[in-house]
Parts: C-alpha cells; sequence; structure tokens
C-alpha cells in the first residue's frame, strides 16, 4: 500500500494485452492527444477474456499521448459518461517510464466540467493553485489510479504514452476505498 492511498500496483499481466497489428496513431506535430478505443479495436481477444476471468471486463480504452517535458498546466478529475466523478482506471506506461502521475488535495473552488474531443469529460484547475499530495511513476505494470482526485502528469526526457482502461467495476463500485477493497479481496494488489 502506498502510504497516501492514491495509486496501487495490481497483479495483472499486460505484457500481451495490445494486438501485434494495432499501431497508436501519434502525430508528432501534436504535444497532446487523447484517442478512445473499444476493447477489441487495441487489445488482444485473449488478454479480454483474461480480464473477464478476473471479472474485470473492460468497457472502454483510452490513450494519452504528451510529447513535452515538464508539468501539465491543468490538473483534473475525471467525469464518467454518465456525468458522474470517476473513482479510478487502470494505467500503464508504454514509452515515457521516466514522467510521474500527481496528485493534488482537491481545491475549494469548483470549476465546470471540459469534455475533450473524444468526449471524455473532466473538471479542471490550473496546478499552480493547488496543493500537491503525491506523485507516482507509472510503468509498464499496471496500476490501480485514484482519479477522482485532481491529477496531473509530468513528462520526463521522452515522451508518454500511457494505456488506461475502465471496467464495468466502474459502474458498479463507487468509492476509491470500494474499489481497494475489491482488488484486495481478489488477491490483486501488490502491497509491499
Amino acid at each position: 500500500m502506498n502510504g497516501l492511498d492514491c495509486w496501487y500496483r495490481v497483479d495483472i499481466d499486460t505484457s500481451e494485452a495490445i494486438k501485434e497489428n494495432f499501431r497508436f496513431p501519434i502525430r508528432s506535430h501534436h504535444t497532446v492527444d487523447i484517442w478512445k478505443y473499444e476493447p477489441t479495436e487495441i487489445f488482444k481477444e485473449s488478454w479480454l477474456a483474461y480480464m473477464r476471468s478476473l471479472e474485470l471486463d473492460c468497457f472502454t480504452a483510452m490513450v494519452f499521448y504528451k510529447n513535452y517535458r515538464g508539468l501539465e498546466p491543468r490538473a483534473h478529475v475525471d467525469i464518467s459518461r454518465d456525468g458522474k466523478i470517476s473513482n479510478f482506471a487502470f494505467n500503464w506506461v508504454l514509452s515515457g517510464t521516466n514522467s510521474s502521475m500527481i496528485w493534488y488535495k482537491i481545491p475549494l473552488e469548483n470549476t465546470k466540467i471540459v469534455i475533450s474531443p473524444v468526449g471524455t469529460g473532466s473538471q479542471e484547475w490550473t496546478t499552480d493553485k493547488l496543493e500537491e499530495i503525491t506523485r507516482y511513476n507509472i510503468d509498464s505494470r499496471m496500476t490501480l489510479t485514484r482519479v477522482n482526485l485532481p491529477h496531473a502528469i509530468w513528462v520526463g526526457d521522452e515522451p508518454r504514452l500511457c494505456v488506461s482502461i475502465r471496467t464495468k467495476l466502474c459502474n458498479v463500485t463507487t468509492t476509491w476505498a470500494g474499489i481497494v477493497d475489491i482488488m484486495r479481496e481478489k488477491r490483486l494488489l501488490i502491497e509491499n
């Protein structure tokens, strides 16, 4: 367990997740991109079956690309497709593993919901006005990440390409503590 309760490494293998013929549509002239996929577009059926066997059916996949060095100017809280605050996501990084996800205390100031070009929602604040809680370097191993707190990415020396999935548990579990308990009961949390 991490002392600040914003992330947990999980014992889920991602080494054979992505289809061999899948190509990420990276546009080198863009500094930030986001793509949303049906799970069958990006993942091998055998990996989706593996996830179903864990009762973690994927219902959407997103890929985030950041091609700049430094901290994002805005932190955000994820908003689900039904307009509610999302509590968690499963993330792993394919490149830019020297980057960090940073979590912040929830500010008193309320902001409006912003919709991305691919239809994902978020509530945003400028990072310079937020108080940092913790940061973690997500790598190629799957990590359960808390997305109901403002979070931003600090990008290191190489562009960051991150896969993020949402499972059907996103629709069932209403709290961060709830998903942590479920993952612990499944013996999928790595807590050492």
